[in-house]
């Protein structure tokens, strides 16, 4: 089993099961220090493992302290995992990635399928400016159009990241067919167009439940604008997902601390596996 910390996403009731996800902020304080290591302390004692999930675009002070933390307890039981995923789709994650802990075989197995598990969410959001996106670029005429007060702009990740400027006419971005049991979560900030949500992008996902979470802290840095709804769907069936996100991992072992890994870089210790596997093999 691997327990899930978050550092800089927020931490909410996004799927059942998953327990409670000790949180920290993305900037810690001195003394968040001592409760940070404690609770990696006392999630290895239980747990076996920790899985630290942070942006990895606001990725200090807190990689440093985990460091840190790790040189302290003087453990090969914490890993780290860097995601550029947007805040409110950074704290689903960390939810679905607790929640299908106890239907993954080893904690090495689950860090490996981490990347496609954030592919298994759709990143939505309203935005009332492009003016500082980085992620998808917007055009030119975007940025112009973010001059005016009255500009909107959908954002979409799939089939592939897109900008569209929103106009009365068509406020449709592309969205996704599926079957699956899916879950909506918005937070908006002041200044946001909700109805943009309920008018098109819940319809065009076939009205499935909604939650509503508090403004992300982060969000305002990653999308570059206060004017500001993001919205993410989710799986809701758990088992289902991890199976999912799992079929195509080969785990093995690392040659320098057995953990059973499937990645080429030990999450735990950190050694390169394809270079133990060719000394192995020279011997």
């Amino acid at each position: 089993m691997a327990a899930i910390i978050s550092i800089g996403f927020q931490t909410e009731a996004f799927v059942s099961g998953g327990g409670t996800i000790p949180a920290f902020s993305h900037e810690p304080a001195p003394n968040d220090f001592e409760r940070l290591v404690d609770t990696v302390r006392g999630a290895i004692e239980q747990s076996g493992h920790v899985i630290a999930i942070y942006p990895d675009y606001a990725a200090e002070p807190s990689l440093a302290r985990l460091e840190t933390v790790r040189t302290a307890l003087n453990t090969r039981r914490l890993a780290t995992y860097g995601t550029s995923l947007p805040p409110l789709a950074g704290a689903a994650l960390t939810a679905l990635a607790a929640a299908v802990t106890p239907y993954i075989q080893a904690p090495g197995v689950l860090f490996a399928a981490l990347p496609t598990l954030e592919e298994e969410l759709l990143v939505l959001a309203w935005l009332g400016s492009v003016s500082k996106l980085d992620r998808p670029s917007p055009s030119l005429a975007q940025h112009l159009a973010s001059m005016w007060p009255i500009s909107a702009f959908g954002i979409s990740f799939w089939p592939e990241p897109s900008v569209k400027t929103l106009r009365k006419k068509d406020r449709t971005v592309s969205l996704p067919t599926t079957f699956r049991p899916m879950m909506l979560a918005t937070a908006a900030r002041e200044g946001g167009d909700m109805t943009w949500v309920e008018e098109v992008v819940l319809p065009g996902l076939g009205m499935p439940p909604t939650a509503r979470f508090d403004p992300t802290p982060l969000g305002p840095r990653w999308w570059g604008t206060t004017r500001l709804v993001e919205a993410i769907a989710y799986p809701v069936d758990v088992p289902v997902t991890a199976r999912r996100i799992t079929q195509n991992v080969s785990p093995f072992l690392c040659r320098w601390c057995a953990e059973a890994i499937a990645t080429r870089h030990c999450p735990f210790c950190g050694m390169d596996a394809a270079r133990t596997a060719l000394v192995g093999g020279a011997a």
